[in-house]
């Protein structure tokens, strides 16, 4: 289904408003709506709406590409699915395909990406999050399987540090199946700017609208990748040590997930962990 394309606050007030009184009932105010600062391809924005007895309340409005139809009922899926291991998530007040949007309970907190006192306490916590929601039983069926992004794009040499030989090797292991064939819940997403705190506690983990099912290495991966960006390739090291301290049944971590993240997030760093990852595979013959 097609989304009718809206651009600015005046139409997400005027989406926003026909949610809150369908779902919530006419005698909702809506007080505010404010765009999130950040660009395409997804549009949100914080609403601010008073019960009838005046008690307000903070919800969120989000918006889909229309290349993305699956994103808004996926989202839905991953909230429900994560809300039932007692994560916790944004609570569902309505969503509208005609637009592409879903109306969301705005949890209270904020994302720490760099803590004050370093990385190490954000490292552990991400670490026991990603075990718990990985922990999820779900139908896979009811999920996609995992499946790195840009897998079939051409990917240009990086630099002229890499030989075409070895570029060419980096991209056969990115584009080979993964060495874990196992399958279990994923948030697909997750990194810390996805988790938000509420003095010190964990108050929520937010878009779900990736979620899928596949390898745990996978959401750790994208995540080592993010603190890679943020703290340096300890921390993302760090990561990988505590969560298979606390999942010591799992196979090795293999470099083949630095690759296929790497590959698919095309960041400033992308080449220093390629290389790293392709060292890894070279040592281990």
């Amino acid at each position: 289904m097609s989304h009718r394309r809206l651009g600015d606050e005046e139409e997400g007030s005027s989406v926003a408003t026909r949610l809150i009184h369908n779902e919530l009932g006419r005698g909702w105010a809506l007080d505010a709506v404010r765009r999130v600062p950040g660009g395409p391809p997804r549009r949100v924005y914080f609403v601010d709406t008073a019960s009838p007895r005046g008690r307000r309340h903070r919800l969120v409005l989000k918006f889909y590409p229309s290349d993305e139809p699956e994103a808004l009922e996926t989202e839905m899926r991953g909230i429900r699915t994560a809300g039932r291991i007692g994560i916790p998530v944004p609570e569902i007040i309505a969503k509208d395909q005609r637009t592409g949007c879903i109306l969301t309970t705005r949890l209270a907190g904020r994302p720490v990406v760099r803590p004050r006192a370093g990385w190490t306490w954000l490292v552990k916590q991400l670490a026991e999050l990603l075990v718990t929601i990985h922990a999820a039983a779900v139908a896979p069926t009811k999920f996609d399987v995992y499946q790195p992004w840009e897998v079939d794009k051409e990917h240009a040499i990086p630099s002229k540090d890499w030989t075409p030989d070895e570029w060419q090797r980096c991209i056969d292991v990115f584009r080979a199946p993964s060495p874990d064939g196992s399958i279990g819940f994923l948030h697909r997403d997750f990194h810390p700017g996805n988790v938000i705190w509420s003095a010190g506690r964990l108050s929520g983990v937010i878009d779900w609208s990736a979620s899928c099912v596949g390898s745990p290495w996978a959401d750790v991966a994208h995540c080592r990748y993010n603190l890679w960006r943020w703290h340096g390739k300890k921390a993302a090291d760090a990561l990988v040590t505590e969560y298979h301290r606390l999942r010591p049944e799992l196979p090795p971590y293999h470099p083949y997930w630095d690759i296929a993240t790497a590959m698919s997030v095309p960041w400033p760093i992308r080449g220093t962990v390629l290389r790293s990852a392709t060292e890894q595979l070279s040592r281990a013959g």
